[in-house]
């Protein structure tokens, strides 16, 4: 499984819903409505990011999973539709794959994206990178 993170400010809109892909599996730190602090959102995204760090663990398990959307097999949408919005004075938004420390994309403060845009994205990317269709695990690291 191929890991991505999504750090940026998010937004609900309850007369959307995202759409999570085959393959592809959406993890979220915080419940909706709850920010998170941004010093935990970067001790996550370098555990996630440096798996082999003597603190990753620690982090990761101090910092579970609130909730987990699973595309399965046809791909599945789910409320709400989440806004993504770039962040400039603390950290750099954006999309970046785990296992290459690569940027996928980068997310100023005035571009406005849909998780399911970004979720296309990363599928995108995941199939080009590594194999079509292979299992993709996306952290994400922003205000709901």
């Amino acid at each position: 499984m191929y890991n991505y993170i999504i750090a940026a400010h998010g937004g609900a809109d309850y007369s959307q819903s995202t759409d999570v892909l085959p393959s592809v599996t959406v993890a979220f730190y915080q419940p909706f409505g709850v920010t998170m602090d941004n010093q935990v959102g970067l001790d996550l995204q370098s555990a996630i990011a440096n798996p082999e760090h003597p603190n990753a663990a620690n982090v990761i398990h101090h910092n579970r999973e609130k909730a987990r959307w699973m595309g399965h097999q046809q791909g599945h949408s789910f409320p709400p539709g989440l806004n993504l919005s770039g962040e400039a004075r603390t950290f750099k938004s954006g999309i970046v794959c785990a296992n290459t420390h690569e940027v996928v994309m980068s997310l100023p403060p005035t571009t406005l994206i849909t998780l399911s845009y970004a979720i296309r994205l990363i599928r995108s990317h995941a199939d080009q990178t590594f194999t079509p269709g292979c299992s993709v695990l996306v952290h994400c690291l922003f205000c709901l």
